[in-house]
């Protein structure tokens, strides 16, 4: 077995640092001295990207406390109002705050958390603004943020983007089987996935997993099956599924500890394997976490 470095491949997703965030998320929120513990390993090990979000609760305040201006810093931008009188301003307030918060003067990522506002009757003067902001240095990507593959389709048809972040695991790889990494890559853009472990779900043992998941118990066990021949464990196989994908540019991962973020690097060996065909589900009420219904 040889560990693979640096890892440049894995992000590190920051929602932790604002929020206590996911289903087996039990530790709550991050607090800050070890968020800079995380942060210092994770440039130790060769990471150079963060990924972080407006509506993170406080991220990117504590980001900036940390200090982070060796990375690639991705934000996105929140939920905007319908038909605003300035929506150019809006936006430009709303990513000069993110930069003042981070302590940094350039974005290396801008996306929209709300894509669809593009194909509104303001989208022209969203993307617009996008634009100006790549214009005056204060971005130097922007994108979107997507839940589902299909938004692209029309997305795509009218706009172009430097940068796509869609989830992407074990479960769900609608993202490669409807070719739309091998079509993003012919675009030169630039692929982020998140959710490869849909929330902590895809690690979690059978006695610990919600009632609701239940009915996908069948799927459940067979990944289980397979890690057991290939004498793989659940973290490998979710984090083999996307490291082995040469479409995909950056694996945004979220640690709920400094414990956590070493195991995960600690993983990322040669022995890594792609996943079997049969792992797959396109059911969203499983792979869209805003659809769970876990009361």
């Amino acid at each position: 077995m040889k560990l693979i470095k640096p890892i440049k491949k894995l992000a590190l997703g920051t929602v932790q640092l604002g929020l206590p965030y996911g289903i087996s998320n039990v530790h709550g929120r991050i607090d800050l001295g070890e968020a800079e513990r995380i942060i210092v390993a994770a440039k130790l090990a060769g990471m150079d990207t963060l990924d972080t979000a407006i509506a993170y609760g406080e991220s990117e305040q504590v980001l900036g406390q940390v200090g982070v201006s060796s990375f690639k810093i991705i934000s996105k931008l929140p939920a905007l109002p319908d038909q605003s009188l300035d929506l150019q301003n809006q936006v430009i307030e709303f990513v000069e705050g993110s930069l003042e918060r981070l302590r940094i003067t350039q974005l290396y990522g801008l996306l929209l958390h709300r894509p669809g506002r593009l194909l509104d009757s303001q989208g022209v003067i969203l993307y617009q603004a996008l634009q100006d902001l790549k214009n005056k240095g204060l971005v130097k990507k922007i994108g979107v943020s997507i839940y589902s593959p299909t938004e692209l389709e029309a997305l795509c048809r009218s706009f172009e983007f430097d940068l796509i972040q869609a989830p992407f695991n074990i479960f769900d790889r609608r993202l490669e089987r409807q070719g739309w990494l091998d079509k993003l890559k012919k675009r030169g853009v630039e692929v982020h996935v998140r959710s490869i472990f849909l929330q902590g779900l895809l690690l979690m043992d059978s006695a610990s997993r919600p009632p609701y998941f239940d009915r996908w118990e069948f799927l459940f066990k067979r990944l289980e099956e397979w890690c057991k021949i290939e004498d793989s464990t659940l973290l490998e196989a979710c984090l083999g599924t996307a490291w082995l994908n040469q479409n995909i540019d950056r694996i945004i991962v979220g640690v709920d500890s400094l414990a956590h973020l070493q195991e995960i690097v600690a993983t990322i060996t040669d022995e890594l394997l792609p996943p079997p065909d049969d792992l797959y589900c396109e059911d969203t009420r499983l792979i869209n976490p805003s659809e769970w219904k876990l009361s």
